[in-house]
């Protein structure tokens, strides 16, 4: 498969670049990596919205793209004038280029829209979990440099936002004349810093949960088992060894608690991996999975069990799920959206109970 970015960094990381510069380098080491299931539906959500034709989009990715879409109508009603037109380039690869011309780096925005000498950079972002504010979001920023460059400084006024219907309405920034030379000047230097040969690796949670490099990287390893696994005694209990430890030194061993998952989750899968190809890992070797039996056939289960029992004694081995339940309403009623949405608030209603697990830890 040809690589679009010709082996050069890409914005979409420059975030884990400015933490890290040198994980760039690293990651030109490391072996490619399959592509998630969300990575997936990611993949085919932004190739809808770019006009591709992908079939049989499940409902869920459905209703995304159309989210998404209305908040992007209501973006472009806010920022530009009406009876202008509005040009747009979707999916388009832009460069930065040195004083020679020579490729360096490049970002791919979603979608720019252009008027007069206002731009609008929209970052689709279809997972669940939360980004940077667009104010914060360093791939926007470096978008910025490259929507200035290519069209040679044209714009008094850039607008970014981030479009992510999971964390509700979109994130949305505003960058004028000294706001765009600062986007360039920092972009640079990112970009600069990571390039060059001698480019530092400096591993933190945030900084290695998507590096590729991180099942390779020294630092990353050192980093993963320092604290009290260093000194750990073989005759303490992992929870004997947490009780004992200071508030202070607890704190800092959790912020490096991700990366240590990160890290052990990439080896145990890389091991995975090399085995399965017919490489030796000292020590270790694959076993079959756990096999997990379903019952596929639930109809003619049930007429089964009919035949001797009654169904309110079926009725306890039978599990709902709100997502399969769905389906099988729209399937039955032929509703979409809104329609839809009510049709199971009415059949849910008094129906349900919300059971809370035990608190999340998260930073403060």
């Amino acid at each position: 498969m040809s690589d679009e970015r010709l082996g050069l960094p890409s914005a979409s990381a420059s975030g884990r670049y400015a933490l890290c510069p040198g994980s760039w380098r690293m990651e030109q080491q490391a072996p490619e990596e399959p592509a998630s299931e969300d990575a997936n539906i990611g993949t085919r959500i932004h190739a809808v919205l770019a006009h591709e034709h992908v079939p049989n989009l499940t409902e869920e990715e459905q209703s995304i793209v159309d989210q998404i879409r209305a908040h992007e109508t209501n973006l472009l009603a806010a920022t530009f004038k009406r009876d202008l037109q509005v040009a747009d380039f979707r999916e388009q690869r832009l460069w930065w280029l040195d004083s020679s011309g020579n490729k360096r780096w490049s970002g791919k925005p979603d979608v720019v829209y252009c008027q007069g000498d206002v731009a609008l950079i929209i970052d689709y972002k279809t997972g669940r979990n939360a980004v940077e504010s667009a104010a914060e979001n360093q791939q926007l920023r470096c978008l910025v440099a490259l929507v200035d460059q290519t069209w040679r400084s044209a714009f008094k006024t850039i607008w970014v936002a981030i479009i992510q219907p999971f964390t509700g309405a979109p994130s949305v920034a505003l960058y004028e004349t000294a706001d765009i030379a600062a986007a360039v000047a920092e972009s640079v230097c990112i970009m600069g810093s990571i390039l060059e040969a001698d480019s530092r690796r400096v591993p933190s949670a945030a900084a290695c949960r998507y590096c590729r490099g991180k099942t390779i990287c020294p630092e990353a390893r050192s980093a993963a088992l320092a604290g009290p696994l260093e000194v750990m005694p073989p005759d303490i209990t992992p929870s004997q060894l947490a009780f004992a430890l200071n508030s202070q030194t607890l704190g800092d061993f959790l912020l490096k608690a991700a990366q240590a998952e990160a890290v052990i989750d990439a080896c145990r899968a890389e091991a995975r991996r090399r085995i399965a190809v017919g490489n030796e890992v000292p020590g270790w070797k694959l076993a079959d999975g756990a096999k997990r039996e379903s019952i596929s056939q639930t109809q003619m289960v049930a007429e089964r069990f009919l035949a001797f029992g009654t169904y309110d004694q079926l009725l306890p081995a039978i599990t709902f799920t709100k997502t399969k339940l769905r389906e099988s309403v729209q399937a039955a009623t032929g509703l979409k959206g809104k329609a839809l949405d009510q049709s199971m608030t009415d059949l849910l209603k008094d129906c349900t109970e919300t059971k809370i697990g035990e608190p999340k830890l998260i930073r403060s």
